[in-house]
């Protein structure tokens, strides 16, 4: 069983490894802002920005890419704190933008959605999620199984004989 169990620890090291790292990374993304970017203080949370003028705040800002609803893939509206962050599809960037002019306050990368591919494995393709992050997480969960089993065994042989 020992044997066994060192060689499934050598398979399970680098998809585990990965999937730790990204993890902790993932964690931490409420202080971190490598991660993630730090939200914007508006004093005034009015929402009256039309989505028409939301579009054309986009599109003035070249670096974002924006031609039209296309490019952009998630608006996340936060009305306490008076705030739209908007994410698009073809790079990681994340505007803020205020709610009530349009003004964009904020444009940073936003890496979140990276760690969570890289966490799962879907940025390496379907093959290599399910065909090595998948079996990974298997042996991690065989590992502390027969590593308890293991343990249990040398406490009983050494304590209860």
């Amino acid at each position: 069983m020992r044997k066994w169990h060192r060689w499934l620890t050598v398979v399970a090291l680098l998809p585990v490894g990965l999937m730790v790292v990204t993890g902790i990374l993932l964690m931490t993304r409420g202080f971190n802002t490598w991660v993630q970017p730090e939200s914007q203080k508006i004093t005034e949370s009015r929402l009256d920005i039309r989505f028409d003028h939301l579009l054309e705040s986009l599109q003035s800002h070249p670096e974002l890419g924006v031609k039209s609803w296309a490019d952009v893939s998630q608006i996340d509206v936060r009305p306490s704190s008076g705030l739209f962050r908007v994410r698009f599809k073809k790079h990681q960037l994340e505007a803020q933008v205020h709610p009530a002019t349009g003004e964009i306050l904020q444009v940073e990368p936003r890496r979140m959605g990276l760690l969570v591919s890289l966490h799962e494995g879907a940025f390496f393709g379907p093959w290599v999620r399910y065909g090595l992050f998948l079996p990974g997480a298997v042996a991690l969960l065989v590992l502390y199984l027969s590593g308890l089993y293991l343990f249990f065994q040398f406490i009983q042989r050494k304590y209860f004989k």
